[in-house]
């Protein structure tokens, strides 16, 4: 290297060694950032009150489709009994019936409340990795 070639070689790779030192502080700070656990449920404390109510619903309406199930075999006990008891009169070989099938409003209830859970996933998830990756450039098509 030239004597004069010198001066602007060690003003590059400080340069470069400044550049190199915000990057890590900025990585650094970024980690913190990630494993700050009360700082993230701050930010998100919308989601995560929708996440809970989400859930304490989806919790609330399982509860209440197995006390009105059970409710509704306890009151049709005795009418399954008999029928049980004609099919094994009737036929002897074959004394298992069919699986009783849930009452239409019940399975409606239930079918709605899964695709009301299932979208409410499906948004979360989204939301949660659009905001992982890192920013699309505008060149890029959507």
């Amino acid at each position: 290297m030239n004597p004069p070639e010198e001066p602007q070689a060690a003003k590059t790779a400080d340069r470069l060694r400044n550049e190199f030192l915000v990057t890590l502080r900025e990585i650094d700070r970024r980690a913190h950032r990630a494993m700050d656990v009360r700082g993230l449920m701050r930010e998100n404390g919308r989601i995560l009150a929708v996440a809970g109510a989400g859930l304490t619903a989806l919790v609330v309406a399982i509860i209440a489709t197995s006390v009105t199930l059970s409710r509704s075999r306890e009151s049709r006990l005795t009418e399954r009994r008999l029928r049980a008891f004609r099919r094994a009169w009737k036929n002897p070989e074959r004394v298992a019936g069919r699986r009783p099938e849930q009452p239409r409003p019940l399975r409606l209830a239930l079918s709605l409340v899964t695709v009301a859970a299932v979208a409410a996933g499906t948004q979360l998830v989204r939301r949660t990795v659009r905001r992982a990756l890192p920013a699309r450039s505008s060149s890029r098509p959507r």
